[in-house]
Order: structure tokens, then C-alpha cells, then sequence
């Protein structure tokens, strides 16, 4: 979910993720990762995980970690096709 559409009465907005997350409060809605459910006039939000729902989850990272993975490994499952390089 990138985006939501929010219509009340002939009022229309568009809000990202971020956005809504920054005025729900990042403590209540801990991740971009969510969907959206309503029954009536009520609108409930589920999500997993926290942070912005993309890339390396950090708990992944340790278990893979943790059965043996090198850190070139854990990158590799997280980032097929990335390289390494060293900065100059």
C-alpha cells in the first residue's frame, strides 16, 4: 500500500503511507507494511513488522546470521544481484 484515498462527502485526499503514519503516530501504526479493513464507519489498519516495509528485516538478518550465513550471504538473499565495492 503506497497510498490511501480519503473521500468525506465531496472532499477528496490523497495521503502516502509515511504521512499517515506520521500523524497516526509511528507507535501505533509501526510499519508502511499494512492493509486497510472497514466495516462501516470504521476503519481498522493491520500491519506487520516495523519500519518502512522494504528491504533487509533485521530479525531475518540475525537468523540467518545466527544458522550460519556470512554477512555476503544475508546481503546476496536480501539484494540478489547487488555488489559490494569498496568506497574511495
Amino acid at each position: 500500500l503506497a497510498s490511501l484515498n480519503l473521500v468525506s462527502g465531496t472532499q477528496r485526499a490523497k495521503i502516502d503511507t509515511d504521512t499517515l503514519r506520521s500523524h497516526l503516530g509511528y507507535a501505533r501504526l509501526k510499519s508502511a507494511k499494512f492493509d486497510w479493513y472497514q466495516e462501516g464507519e470504521l476503519v481498522s489498519f493491520q500491519g506487520v513488522g516495523n519500519g518502512h516495509g522494504v528491504g533487509m528485516c533485521q530479525w531475518g538478518a540475525r537468523h540467518l546470521a545466527q544458522t550460519g550465513k556470512s554477512y555476503r550471504e544475508i546481503l546476496a538473499y536480501y539484494y540478489p544481484g547487488a555488489t559490494l565495492e569498496l568506497s574511495r
